[in-house]
């Protein structure tokens, strides 16, 4: 009984994060930043870490980018990669961190962001562009992803105790 309740929260957290994902993607960027995304999506995966283990988390992760990839047409191209290695990055890094309770969501989330931001730097560096050239962006996307990580923390922490209430009803 509890392998099932697992696997239905999983499935929720990913409906959760697909559906904000693609919601995400007619929502027009205001910075002219190649590639920039807000990852708004990324607030569900802050909270599947404190109601999921790290399998689930992972579970949530790779689920959505696989199944927000099929929907949008980027699967298995070069935004597909850099997406997903990205995303497993950040969510390894938040997993990390979140184990040593030093840090609460706001920190959690611009840690993973920062996470996130060096691999899909990294990608594109070393895989798509092979040049080192790229590297002059990320001061940008940092500043851009930790925007978007703080953003993203409030957003989890008002999931995080909306749910709260709604359990005690």
């Amino acid at each position: 009984m509890e392998n099932n309740r697992k696997v239905v929260r999983i499935a929720l957290y990913v409906s959760l994060a697909l559906a904000v994902y693609l919601v995400e993607t007619f929502i027009p960027v205001p910075v002219p930043i190649p590639g920039f995304k807000w990852g708004f999506s990324n607030f569900v995966v802050l909270m599947s870490l404190m109601a999921l283990d790290t399998r689930g988390v992972l579970w949530v992760v790779v689920l959505k980018v696989l199944l927000g990839s099929f929907l949008t047409g980027k699967f298995l191209s070069p935004v597909f990669f850099i997406s997903f290695f990205g995303n497993v990055s950040g969510a390894l890094a938040m997993i990390a961190v979140s184990k040593t309770s030093c840090f609460g969501y706001i920190g959690i989330s611009v840690i993973g962001a920062f996470a996130s931001n060096l691999a899909q730097i990294g990608i594109c560096g070393v895989w798509l562009l092979r040049s080192a050239y790229i590297w002059y962006f990320f001061p940008y996307i940092a500043v851009m992803g930790t925007v978007s990580s703080v953003l993203n923390a409030l957003v989890a922490k008002g999931g995080e105790q909306w749910f709260q209430t709604y359990q005690r009803t």
